[in-house]
């Protein structure tokens, strides 16, 4: 099976997390552990059923979104470029 672009961005961005991590920035597991505790602030019980996965979603879901951000931010246009600043003001 070959690999696509977007498992090698996938790959490329695990990397750079990895060397992240190294350099005393969060685990994975320390940043599932802080929306547990998120959780907990609101009042919400994080081992409740329907809530038992949400950590790990959570940090999916901001992983994706700041990997895809900044590979836009870096590869795209500078008009572009303007545009996601400002949008994120």
């Amino acid at each position: 099976m070959n690999a696509t672009p977007r498992d090698s961005d996938y790959a490329a961005a695990k990397a750079a997390a990895e060397v992240a991590a190294k350099k005393g920035k969060p685990s994975r597991a320390e940043a599932e552990e802080a929306v547990r505790t998120i959780l907990r602030w609101v009042g919400e019980d994080p081992a409740r059923d329907g809530l038992i996965e949400t950590p790990k979603r959570v940090v999916k879901a901001f992983n994706e979104y700041l990997t895809a951000t900044t590979w836009i931010h870096r590869r795209s246009c500078p008009r572009r470029s303007r545009k996601l600043k400002a949008m994120t003001r």
